[in-house]
């Protein structure tokens, strides 16, 4: 701020001289007597210069150097107008404030939403892989136990062809071996048989190859059903195996789903996180700004020495 009192020098001594921008000097020579020690030393004489010029004199008036009512309205002015900003920044600093209160609570509340649903998300994933977990425990078990259950009627099967006719042959050869005899029976075998026995032992021979022909027969038939029921169960099986690849391939694509989910999820944060951030900065920087125009004011508004 500028000021409407002027400084010019002024001289103040007792003796008056003319000021002049070169001082006007001559050569002059002059002889002075020796002194001797004996001899006292003249005193010295203080310089009088001559006074030159004419003596003037004036009154000034009191309100003629200094007023004060037209030298205090610039301050004035200025301090009001010091008031007045610092009172518009700070009413500025308060709305800005509540607004960056309101952003954050939304912020918050945006993010307590998100972060709910994310649990949300999680729990019922869970809740799908431990039904998935139990599903499939369950057909294992199933299978396990139809697998059992196919086998168990196989060999009851098997067991009740081969011996179906083996009480019959047993008896046969009991008897044969002599175990179950008549004693008359056996005076007949051993008196009259032994020639019977030659003359039919062509007959009995055939009977073997005929029974071996047979058992040859039965044996083929028994591995041509076990066969079947192997080739049965190994297509049961391949059904059972494709339908559960199936389900795996489901529950991968349902997991693929549920970790992209979670991706979009974990990317939306971090962008809320940068947001965050962003505003942080904005809010730093607002801040420095501010301190800088409050330190700007504060120089502003100091006094000036007149």
């Amino acid at each position: 701020m500028q000021s409407n009192v002027a400084h010019v020098a002024v001289q103040t001594d007792a003796d008056l001289e003319e000021l002049v921008d070169q001082t006007q000097t001559k050569t002059q020579a002059t002889q002075t007597d020796d002194f001797g020690e004996e001899d006292e030393k003249p005193i010295p004489v203080m310089y009088v210069p001559r006074a030159r010029g004419v003596d003037q004199y004036t009154s000034i008036e009191p309100h003629e150097l200094f007023d004060f009512d037209l030298a205090v309205q610039p301050l004035i002015e200025v301090l009001i107008g010091k008031c007045t900003d610092q009172g518009l920044t700070e009413v500025q600093e308060e709305e800005e404030l509540k607004t960056v209160a309101a952003r954050i609570r939304r912020f918050e509340q945006e993010r307590d939403l998100m972060v709910a649903e994310s649990r949300r998300l999680e729990q019922a994933h869970l809740r799908r892989h431990e039904e998935k977990l139990r599903r499939l425990a369950q057909a294992r078990e199933m299978a396990q136990k139809e697998e059992s259950t196919k086998l168990k009627l196989a060999a009851r099967q098997l067991a009740h062809q081969y011996l179906s006719g083996l009480q019959e042959n047993v008896f046969q050869q009991l008897e044969a071996g002599g175990a179950f005899y008549d004693p008359a029976e056996r005076e007949v075998r051993e008196t009259f048989l032994p020639w019977l026995t030659s003359q039919v032992s062509a007959k009995l021979s055939a009977a073997a190859d005929a029974q071996i022909t047979v058992d040859n027969m039965i044996a083929d038939a028994i591995s041509i059903v076990v066969q079947e029921k192997a080739e049965i169960l190994r297509q049961q099986k391949e059904a059972e195996a494709r339908e559960l690849a199936r389900q795996r391939e489901e529950e991968l694509r349902r997991l693929e789903e549920i970790e992209r989910q979670k991706r979009e999820l974990a990317e939306a944060q971090r962008q809320a996180e940068e947001a965050q951030k962003l505003l942080a900065e904005q809010m730093a920087a607002e801040g420095a700004a501010l301190d800088d125009s409050l330190a700007d004011l504060g120089e502003y508004g100091q006094p000036s020495d007149y």
